[in-house]
């Protein structure tokens, strides 16, 4: 299974983000699991200067803007699950 993080504030661009993670692990058969970090302290910690940021397995992978599918396909097979 693989844990995917999604930092930032609850905004529309983080719940595209999650909805692309989601539709993409799918269309894979891909179990994953995804969390929302909003929380300020808790963002500070993964030191990501944009948002929102991408998380596979504790590595952040994109930060700052919303990857195109295929990125997130690549993301999601590139980390051992």
């Amino acid at each position: 299974m693989l844990n995917v993080k999604i930092i930032g504030a609850d905004s529309n661009d983080s719940r595209r983000l999650e909805e692309m993670v989601l539709d993409v692990a799918d269309s894979m058969a891909l179990d994953v699991t995804v969390s929302h970090v909003s929380d300020a302290g808790e963002m500070a910690k993964w030191q990501v200067a944009q948002m929102p940021a991408l998380v596979v397995n504790e590595r952040v992978v994109c930060a700052g803007r919303i990857p195109m599918n295929e990125e997130v396909a690549s993301y999601l097979l590139s980390e051992p699950a």
